[in-house]
């Protein structure tokens, strides 16, 4: 999989009017230096270490883990928002 593909469905999953800011604060907070931030929503873990958000599901057991660069997460999810 992909890390367009398994972003693209953690967006169908995940993605709320209401996590959508949280997920944007996290992700903001560790680009401009924060430690590793974790969010933990309905279908997925999302893990931001560095420049990369790591997406696991959490009811799919072979759902492979997916690495997004961190840019492209927070401008997916701006988009996303608009």
């Amino acid at each position: 999989m992909t890390f367009s593909d398994g972003l693209q469905a953690f967006i169908a999953e995940e993605v709320t009017r209401e996590s959508i800011y949280t997920l944007l604060e996290k992700a903001e907070a560790v680009r401009y230096g924060s430690a590793d931030v974790t969010y933990s929503g309905n279908a997925f873990l999302v893990t931001f270490v560095a420049d990369t958000a790591v997406l696991r599901h959490h009811h799919v057991a072979d759902w492979p883990e997916v690495r997004v660069p961190l840019a492209e997460f927070i401008q997916r999810l701006r988009a996303w928002a608009e």
